[in-house]
């Protein structure tokens, strides 16, 4: 899964790594936030992060290549996850039209049989999510 030449070994564990720590903190704090400056910020933080990631998979079905590899695996929750925070936190961050790259693979992982099999229900998610997120909201108005 992970790429044999070092260089390209250490790109790899930089942009999961990046994944992890910049994006995921940034989308997911723009979906618990209960204040909208808050939001706002933190989704434009997540959108310049999906510009980083879209620069690296310009040109390629998949961030290893032409399949899957160790990145798309390690990132392959913004496939299906980043829409579902989406939807339950009244928010956008993916724009097709902005992120070509990124909205082609997210198309190709979450349709790659050994992922499609194994997704959850996204409307479930969603649900679930929303009520999680209210459950938060009033805890914090304590």
């Amino acid at each position: 899964m992970m790429p044999q030449d070092p260089y390209e070994k250490a790109l790899t564990r930089f942009w999961a790594k990046f994944a992890d720590e910049k994006f995921m903190t940034s989308s997911f704090e723009a979906f618990d936030a209960s204040e909208e400056e808050k939001q706002n910020k933190a989704q434009v933080a997540a959108v310049e992060c999906l510009r980083f990631l879209e620069e690296h998979l310009k040109g390629k079905p998949f961030f290893g290549g032409e399949t899957i590899g160790y990145l798309d695996i390690a990132i392959g929750w913004i496939a299906h996850w980043l829409q579902v925070w989406e939807e339950a936190g009244s928010m956008k961050i993916m724009d097709p039209t902005k992120f070509p790259s990124i909205n082609v693979w997210m198309k190709n992982f979450v349709e790659f049989p050994v992922i499609k099999d194994d997704l959850p229900l996204r409307d479930k998610m969603v649900l679930v999510l929303q009520e999680n997120r209210k459950t938060l909201a009033d805890f914090y108005k304590m």
